[in-house]
């Protein structure tokens, strides 16, 4: 009897328990990983708002301690009206995601072209770049041009759809356009031959509104 009982916890100890613990450890990666990639699906629309807060979190701490170093010397630092704003851009973007979501691209939009045009400020130092000539020359903010791009990233589909709907005229334009094509080419075939616009209509090789022009020159002369 204790030979058996001594045989059973020899076989709970053996190297086949292993599997079962790799298994364990496996599935809880694999869930993991799903979590991981959940959360930043359902909030990957926060990253620019993260990056920001991160950059408004360093500009406090700085004003805590009182100095900011720069060139290896230090200078006084105390918070300005812009980097307040900045705070409160930031929380207003948090509102607006979770609570007024249709708002959220008008919020983003509005608070990346106040900081591009140094409206706001999310650092303790001032980051920018220089656009323009030498008369006229205008500054950008470097952090906001981030922020711009991680907006951008978070929402590239979206942003390229709305940017080639408002780029793409509309019906009534295109037909308008589509009708003055026309017109300039019945101007320009007015000289041709019955023969060569059957031709044109025939081979339709030609763009379309040379080809319906050609086709309404047709119907005109019968």
């Amino acid at each position: 009897m204790a030979v058996h009982k001594s045989s059973r916890l020899l076989s709970s100890l053996s190297p086949q328990s292993k599997p079962n613990a790799r298994e364990y450890l496996y599935r809880f990666h694999n869930h993991l990983d799903f979590y991981k990639a959940t959360v930043l699906q359902r909030y990957q629309q926060l990253i620019p708002v993260l990056f920001v807060a991160i950059c408004s979190l360093v500009t406090i701490v700085t004003a805590i301690q009182g100095n900011v170093l720069l060139a290896g010397e230090s200078y006084d630092f105390a918070p300005t009206p812009k980097h307040y704003g900045g705070m409160v851009a930031i929380g207003l973007m948090v509102a607006a995601y979770f609570r007024f979501r249709p708002f959220y691209k008008y919020v983003l939009a509005a608070i990346f072209l106040l900081a591009m045009f140094k409206t706001l400020l999310f650092t303790p130092l001032d980051f920018h770049f220089e656009i323009g000539s030498e008369d006229s020359r205008l500054q950008l903010d470097s952090v906001a041009l981030a922020f711009g791009l991680l907006v951008y990233w978070t929402n590239a589909s979206k942003i390229n759809t709305a940017v080639i709907a408002a780029l793409k005229p509309s019906e009534e334009k295109a037909r308008q356009l589509d009708s003055i094509e026309v017109e300039e080419f019945k101007d320009r075939f007015s000289r041709k031959t019955s023969e060569e616009l059957t031709q044109i209509v025939t081979a339709n090789s030609l763009v379309p509104s040379a080809v319906a022009a050609a086709r309404q020159l047709l119907k005109e002369r019968q």
